[in-house]
């Protein structure tokens, strides 16, 4: 019963490596996309069947500190069957799988492609790797930017979302130790809010003027959906005074983005 599934598995991948190859001859920069109306109604939500059992083990044995080791992971072979076993389960997944599978499937679909494109230095080294490099997803083809402004912003409307997807590069945030459980999922995604906004990275107060990831900036429409403002976006998950009391008219100041991979050089451990 699971020889087919595997070589289902194996096609997709070689699909995927192809398409890797040839997007690496071209040369158009990464830029995101706005969010979008879907071409038909979304299904009605349901309860999470996606099982996180095999991305759980990749993530046990080769994320360190939010990053993945993507030479060692390239060289697991019990780890990509693992792997691959979840993005065939995203293929035939319900599309009605609610948010905490939608964030793990982008997540893990990411993963994915940076390993059948391995070794690069950067998502930007794959032009429109957002876009072009397609995955069957819930019975569709899609791409990461299908899931993301296609599905997950339009469908769930949770400016938290961008807190906990992470695309491959140093400027994103850290990829969470364990898959999102949706029993679990607002404290996760909660968590996560802090984490960005006070971590000193993504937001950062400088010579009076609010330094902030360029992520606020692409989808500035959902954080002053949510609180009024990318300012108060940051204060609803700040946890320092500094933060807390920030003036409403504060300039902002865009962060340049580093779409260097975001990978981990740490020896697996485990």
């Amino acid at each position: 019963m699971r020889k087919p599934i595997f070589r289902i598995t194996m096609l997709v991948s070689a699909v995927v490596g192809l398409c890797c190859q040839a997007l690496l001859a071209q040369s158009e920069p990464i830029k995101p996309t706005p969010i979008r109306a879907p071409d038909e109604p979304f299904a009605e939500t349901a309860a999470q069947t996606l099982d996180t059992a095999p991305l759980n083990r990749v993530l046990h044995k080769h994320l360190h500190d939010g990053r993945i080791n993507f030479k060692a992971l390239q060289q697991d072979t019990a780890a990509r069957k693992d792997l691959a076993a979840f993005v065939s389960a995203i293929g035939v997944m319900p599309d009605s799988e609610p948010l905490a599978s939608w964030i793990n499937t982008y997540n893990a679909l990411v993963v994915d492609a940076v390993l059948q494109c391995y070794p690069i230095g950067s998502v930007g080294d794959v032009p429109d790797f957002f876009s072009k490099i397609m995955y069957q997803v819930a019975g569709k083809q899609r791409s990461l930017d299908d899931i993301e402004n296609g599905v997950m912003r339009p469908r769930f409307k949770d400016a938290r979302i961008h807190m906990a997807l992470n695309c491959g590069a140093v400027s994103c945030p850290n990829l969470p130790p364990i898959a999102f459980e949706q029993a679990t999922l607002d404290d996760q995604l909660t968590a996560l809010a802090v984490e960005v906004i006070n971590d000193g990275h993504h937001v950062a107060l400088k010579d009076g003027k609010l330094e902030i990831s360029a992520l606020f900036a692409w989808f500035e429409e959902d954080f002053v959906g949510e609180a009024g403002s990318i300012v108060g976006w940051v204060k609803r998950y700040a946890t320092s005074e500094n933060l807390k009391s920030l003036p409403d008219d504060i300039p902002l100041l865009e962060q340049p983005y580093d779409w260097n991979l975001g990978a981990s050089h740490v020896e697996d451990a485990h």
